[in-house]
């Protein structure tokens, strides 16, 4: 917690440089109290050595006086000598002898004696060392005495030091200590247990102030008497955008700029608190560091030491920003719930349980022709006529006895209508009755509107059963409780009867009861909504007939599920009309799109034909001029993708080709591969093996071939679709052979076969097992009708994996087996040729080819360049065109040729990749000239030469 945010120490707490102090203190007083009884020890020993000392002087001084009238001999003089002796003995005199030196008598200052004979003398010394003992010994009581004052005295000192001071000090210590950074004090007395656990309660009631005032929501503020912040917490500086330690010391003039509506009323409050001691309240605006406008309640208070001194003023700010906007919109929600009631088309009021009203909504005050001012503090039964009185009493009875609400209906003596009556007891939080409250709905229309529905619902029973269509009706729970006539006509019983048989009975009839209409029936249940489904009913001639059959639900005048309404209508013909349209529109959409593939196909033909042809015609002449060299097979190569490019578009024209059957004669082989062709690359993708088995020599057949080749097509894709689904190996095989004059080619794939009711209708028109969009169901139809057009059949037979699909077609009368011509390639042609055409690869590769024949070549390219050449009237023995030509195309050279230069007009083929276009087939069909599709080949262009030119 930050310094700013705790509370003040006490003024009088004590330092650490005070208890090092008082610990000096008492050292020194312990040490002083030591000192001085070891000087009273050292003071009476002292006094006793000197004294001893002296009387030590004393006796030396008497026994050398004593010794000088002493006989020298005799036992007198030895006994007065010893008792001499003993005497100074006792006072710490040691007597010894010593030589002398001379022969004259010497005297010691110390010691007193005289010569006893010449060589020796008498000594008298004072022993210092035993007086010191002897001192000591004589003050040991005076020692004890001394002792026995001074050492309690001393342990006193250091016992109450030990369970006062010292646990003193260190409460003082633990009470200023800052929070966690101080445990308990160590060994302290038992007697200071209560001290200390009081002051642990008053540190933790401090903790938690502290911890109040920094994570209070609201701010605290703490002015000093100066009007100077001592303490903020957080939350308060947090508002000013600072931190509780950089407001510390802000003045009141610090805080204006942040109350804009407060004026000079803060200075004021603090003012005022300060010099009354009595809390102030102040609510303004205040406006954030962030900007943000709020508003605030600001009180002051006093904060009084101790002593009763008032030592600062407190301040705390709360955030009313919420709550005046609770307030308002309490009060708007207020004005809007009396709003609501007051535009209620229903009568409202609220009375006391003395019956004084205290409101009454708009709607009920009109209804007296009042407004509800007017009649708030009146009594209620004051408002009614007298007839009313006695009802209102017994509901009101009936509330306060009960504490239950009752709910009436019946008519208004004053008003002449029907009205449904609510009264309610409304409660205080002690649970007792305050007021009763009242709603008065206007039932009147109701109440006609039931009397309507009475007839109303005769007329709906008599609909019912008197409708064309079969209806009925059904609880929640599936039984039927009414059908009419109609729908019990379907069973030939009675609509009772009926009824009777149950619901498994009648749904019997119904094939797809459970799988359909039960899951339908319980959707609409839940659901609440209308359902229609398409569904079978067997009559009782056993014939299965198309419905449409509706449930929708009925409620009750609650909104509860009542019934579940039924209404059924036999749409067999309507369906089978409807399909019988939809299948015309399909044949017109299908006819419109072959139309627009045509159109597409004839512009995609030219575009492709005329650089099929110089790849291929080039291709051929370079095979030609490379047979049996190492580049001879990679010309074969590009010879054949182009031949298969070739013959891929010679199909599409076949397929898009309007026109009428032609019958010639046609090989199968030849139709099989390119259809094959044309769907390699399809097969390739779905990844099916396709395997060809066709045998060698077949007679020709008498056919279209377009017609042929869309057939095999048809068969083709549809057996590749239907492997679509198969996991594992696919494959499609193909195999002709000949059967009793008629060749036989079954087109067989390893799929999941047809089941035999999708077989009885695989051939009908439109009918299609395929998804939206992936089939127009008219393949297999188209397909069946060209093969009985050319006298063949089509047909499934039975496999044991997958469908066969088997054509059979009549062989030619009298045919050969097919012989593939042959043009000599050496086939030689001589004469002037000229050929016109805008793309000037094919023109130069159809004179290469004719050059190789022997022939004079003339080239022009386009049309007008081909009129300019024929213009100056130059022989030509051939000529070759293209049809379309940007600048002068085929129809208009050709009437220029007929008209100026007639002569050429038998001579003229044309070398077109547009015979699908209607142009240029019925003016090929007008004019009978030799045709040469593109691409060509160097044999079609010899075959072509050979016809036109003599040998």
């Amino acid at each position: 917690m930050p310094d700013a945010a705790k509370l003040p120490p006490p003024p009088s707490a004590f330092t650490r440089g005070t208890q090092r102090l008082l610990t000096a203190l008492r050292v020194t007083a312990y040490s002083m109290a030591v000192c001085f009884m070891i000087v009273m020890v050292l003071r009476g020993v002292w006094v006793t050595r000197d004294q001893m000392e002296a009387e030590a002087e004393r006796s030396i001084r008497s026994a050398r006086a004593a010794m000088v009238g002493m006989p020298a001999t005799g036992s007198a003089a030895g006994a007065q000598h010893r008792a001499l002796l003993r005497a100074l003995a006792s006072q710490h005199v040691e007597l010894r002898t010593e030589p002398l030196n001379t022969p004259s008598a010497a005297h010691n200052s110390q010691a007193g004696g005289e010569q006893m004979n010449q060589s020796w003398r008498l000594v008298a010394l004072v022993d210092h060392e035993s007086i010191w003992i002897e001192a000591v010994r004589v003050n040991v009581p005076y020692i004890l005495f001394v002792l026995a004052l001074g050492l309690p005295t001393v342990a006193i000192f250091l016992y109450m030091g030990w369970l006062v001071n010292r646990p003193a000090l260190q409460l003082l210590a633990f009470a200023q200590a800052s929070g966690d950074a101080v445990s308990l004090p160590p060994d302290l007395p038992k007697i200071w247990h209560s001290v200390l656990a009081r002051l642990q309660q008053l540190r933790e009631q401090q903790r938690q102030m502290e911890a109040f005032l920094a994570n209070a929501p609201f701010g605290m503020i703490f002015f000093n008497a100066n009007g100077r912040v001592a303490m903020m917490n957080r939350s308060a500086a947090a508002s000013f955008g600072q931190t509780p330690e950089t407001m510390l010391g802000k003045g009141l003039g610090f805080f204006a700029p942040y109350l804009p509506d407060a004026g000079d009323h803060d200075s004021q409050l603090f003012a005022r608190t300060l010099a009354q001691g009595e809390p102030e309240t102040l609510e303004t605006t205040f406006t954030g560091h962030d900007a943000e406008t709020r508003h605030v309640q600001i009180t002051s208070f006093p904060v009084h030491d101790p002593d009763g001194t008032m030592e600062m003023v407190g301040i705390f700010v709360v955030d009313v920003t919420e709550e005046k906007r609770t307030k308002s919109k309490l009060e708007e929600s207020r004005s809007q719930l009396i709003a609501f009631f007051d535009n209620l088309p229903t009568s409202i009021y609220l009375k006391r349980v003395d019956h004084e009203v205290v409101f009454v909504s708009r709607h009920l005050a009109e209804q007296y022709g009042k407004r509800p001012e007017d009649m708030i503090g009146q009594q209620e039964y004051d408002l009614h006529i007298a007839a009313m009185k006695p009802y209102l009493e017994m509901m009101d009875r009936h509330i306060l006895s009960t504490g239950e609400a009752i709910l009436l209906e019946g008519d208004h003596l004053q008003f002449n209508r029907r009205e449904l009556v609510s009264r309610f007891p409304v409660f205080n939080e002690q649970g007792q009755i305050t007021h009763i409250g009242g709603m008065n709905f206007d039932i009147d229309e109701r109440f006609k509107a039931q009397a309507a529905l009475q007839e109303s619902k005769a007329l709906f029973e008599a609909f019912i059963q008197h409708a064309p269509n079969p209806m009925a009706l059904m609880d929640p729970k599936g039984q039927y409780v009414m059908v009419n006539d109609t729908a019990a006509s379907f069973y030939g019983q009675t609509p009772e009867a009926l009824i009777a048989s149950g619901a498994a009975a009648i749904n019997h009839r119904f094939p797809q009861a459970e799988t359909v209409i039960k899951p339908m029936f319980a959707r609409v249940c839940k659901n609440r909504e209308f359902e229609a489904v398409s569904t079978f009913f067997r009559t009782m001639e056993g014939e299965l007939r198309e419905f449409s059959f509706a449930l929708f639900p009925i409620l009750d005048a609650d909104g509860n599920l009542a019934y579940i309404g039924n209404i059924s209508h036999d749409i067999t013909e309507e369906r089978q009309a409807r399909a019988a349209l939809m299948a015309s529109r399909d044949a017109l959409h299908q006819s419109e799109k072959l139309a627009a593939l045509g159109s597409l196909l004839a512009g995609v033909s030219h575009e492709l034909n005329n650089p099929l042809a110089a790849v291929i015609g080039q291709a051929a002449l370079l095979s030609e001029d490379l047979e049996n060299t190492g580049h001879a097979d990679r010309i074969a190569k590009i010879k054949r993708a182009a031949d298969r490019c070739a013959r891929i578009v010679q199909s599409f024209l076949a397929m898009a080709r309007q026109k009428a059957p032609e019958y010639r004669s046609v090989d199968i082989s030849e139709q099989v591969r390119a259809a094959v062709e044309l769907t390699e690359y399809q097969m390739r993708a779905a990844n099916v093996a396709l395997q060809v088995h066709t045998a060698r020599d077949l007679p020709l057949i008498k056919a279209d071939p377009d017609q042929l080749h869309q057939v095999i097509v048809n068969l083709l894709t549809n057996a590749r679709q239907a492997l679509e689904d198969i996991d594992g190996e696919r494959r499609i095989s193909i195999t002709s052979s000949v059967r009793e004059d008629r060749i036989r080619l079954a087109i067989a794939d390893n799929g999941n076969g047809i089941d035999p009711a999708t077989r009885d209708r695989l051939f009908d028109p439109f009918f299609s097992t395929k998804a939206a969009g992936k089939g127009t169901g008219i393949g297999l139809s188209f397909s069946l009708g060209i093969v009985q057009a050319h006298g063949g059949t089509i047909s499934i037979e039975d496999a044991e994996v997958g469908t066969v699909f088997v054509i059979t077609l009549p062989i030619e009368s009298g045919a050969e087996q097919v012989v593939t011509p042959t043009t000599a390639q050496s086939a030689k042609a001589k004469g002037r040729a000229l050929i016109i055409d805008d793309e000037e690869d094919v023109a130069e590769t159809l004179a290469d080819m004719l050059a190789r024949m022997g022939m004079s070549i003339t080239v022009a390219v386009g049309g007008m360049a081909g009129q300019n050449a024929m213009a100056g009237g130059a022989e030509f023995d051939l000529v070759l065109s293209d049809i379309r030509m940007p600048d002068c195309d085929g129809p208009t050279l050709y009437a220029w040729i007929t008209a100026n230069r007639p002569d050429l007009a038998g001579r003229v083929a044309f070398v077109t990749g547009d015979t699908l276009s209607g142009i240029a087939a019925d003016f090929l069909e007008e004019t009978r000239c030799p045709v040469l599709e593109k691409p060509f080949t160097p044999a079609g262009l010899r075959d072509l030469v050979a016809a036109m030119l003599p040998a």
